[in-house]
């Protein structure tokens, strides 16, 4: 992505990553740069003068000066009960590479914490076929988030559904 045509600092508490798949994972330098299909940017968001949750084109996050904290993958390959949906039980956690967790990985849920340094960033979800589609979860320090997208191409998913039930 050349420039972005919207530039966000610190506020990925405004945007909802559910749902959203890391497509690229990109280590330059101290940062880490994870590219997504798409992101959604809420209502309430600076940057959206829209009034309504609305979903991006491409979007990148830029996690700068990045530290890996935790990277687990609950790996049910040794599982004898491995296409069952409860194989989570019999899982097996454990220490995967960071970067590797992340390729392809679907975000379904994320947590920020303020930190003296910055923010703690949790990252929780699904593997990639590599890893069986199995749970995992990133955690990641970082003293500032960048992140960029160049259009809002509809409503966000969950905009206006407690309206369609």
């Amino acid at each position: 992505m050349e420039q972005a045509a919207y530039i966000s600092e610190n506020t990925l508490q405004l945007i909802s990553l559910h749902d959203c798949l890391i497509k690229e994972v990109v280590v330059s330098g101290s940062d880490l740069i994870l590219t997504f299909g798409h992101i959604d940017v809420l209502a309430d968001h600076p940057l959206n003068s829209t009034g309504l949750s609305m979903c991006t084109g491409e979007a990148k996050l830029r996690l700068e000066h990045a530290e890996g904290i935790a990277s687990v993958l609950y790996d049910t390959s040794e599982s004898a009960k491995q296409d069952d949906p409860d194989a989570e039980e019999d899982s097996h956690p454990r220490e995967v590479d960071m970067l590797e967790i992340l390729e392809d990985f679907e975000v379904l849920q994320h947590s920020e914490q303020r930190h003296p340094e910055g923010y703690v960033h949790r990252f929780e979800g699904i593997g990639s076929v590599k890893h069986n589609t199995d749970y995992a979860y990133v955690v990641i320090r970082c003293n500032r988030v960048t992140i960029e997208w160049n259009e809002f191409t509809d409503k966000a998913w969950f905009e206006g559904w407690a309206e369609d039930k």
